[in-house]
């Protein structure tokens, strides 16, 4: 049915629905014309019955036609809805990547919805934690890499931390960072 518009399915169903209807009234008139005109109380019977059974065809057949047009209908706008949706939602990715005031409006809309904000919590926790975690990673690496320049550099000036002083004993920067107080006189008392 694709490529047919509504019209021409309408035209499909009315062409033979038409048909049949004067078909059965052209039936009608030359089963008439065919009898005699004289009637028995009898034939009154059957010509009502008769009558009862053709419009009960015809409203079947209407009732028929009716459904399947409907189908047709629906299957019709399903596939129209399908296709203006994706068209749509094409235009609205254009015009996010192009235009900032239409991205923030809908960034802003999507917020309001609580099912849309949990996803995005979600997503964005489990992204902060990756970065947290390879930053850990990238500071460990750099912790064991300066302690291995560290070893490297005890080996080649054989001075351990300990052993190294940053002012000779008895100074007087050495006696203030020890909070050892010496007399004025310089006696060393």
């Amino acid at each position: 049915m694709k490529g047919k518009n509504i019209t021409d399915v309408c035209k499909l169903f009315a062409y033979p629905m038409l048909s049949g209807f004067l078909g059965a009234g052209l039936f009608m008139l030359i089963l008439n014309w065919a009898r005699p005109f004289g009637m028995a109380p009898s034939d009154a019977v059957s010509v009502a019955n008769t009558y009862i059974v053709f419009t009960t065809l015809i409203f079947t057949g209407f009732a028929v036609a009716v459904g399947v047009m409907g189908y047709l209908f629906t299957q019709q706008f399903t596939a129209t809805k399908h296709a203006q949706l994706a068209e749509a939602l094409e235009d609205l990715c254009r015009k996010i990547a192009t235009e900032e005031q239409k991205g923030t409006k809908l960034l802003e809309s999507l917020m309001g919805n609580d099912d849309v904000r949990q996803h995005l919590d979600e997503m964005l926790k489990s992204k902060v934690d990756a970065l947290l975690r390879e930053t850990a990673a990238d500071w460990k690496d750099q912790a064991s890499n300066a302690a291995a320049m560290a070893a490297v550099a005890e080996k080649f000036t054989g001075l351990d931390q300990g052993s190294v002083r940053p002012h000779p004993p008895g100074s007087v920067r050495q006696t203030a960072m020890m909070g050892i107080r010496r007399p004025p006189n310089g006696t060393g008392r």
